[in-house]
């Protein structure tokens, strides 16, 4: 069961990775710690996976499309989690 298309999910994959590779500046916690390199990292790895994954016409076609979801899924529960990871669950402004 297909909740979105597959275009549609390609276009919110590059919007949420541009979101995250920038979190740090547009919401002020540019720390130079964790909290500044991991929404970074995590945008980052979001937009490299998403140029390489076959949604329907992309010409980088290496990954499917159930793999990318997975990856999703991986990357989300990081992120989620990322504060009490790497230990700056403690200052409340940032997770």
């Amino acid at each position: 069961m297909k909740f979105i298309s597959p275009k549609i999910h390609a276009y919110l994959d590059y919007l949420v990775a541009s979101i995250l590779i920038f979190a740090p500046w547009i919401f002020g916690f540019t720390m130079r710690g964790p909290e500044t390199w991991i929404p970074f990292l995590v945008g980052l790895t979001t937009l490299t996976y998403s140029i390489f994954t076959r949604f329907k016409d992309e010409h980088f076609g290496i990954i499917s499309l159930r793999i990318h979801v997975v990856l999703d899924i991986i990357l989300g529960i990081f992120l989620c989690l990322s504060p009490w990871i790497a230990n700056f669950s403690e200052i409340p402004a940032i997770p």
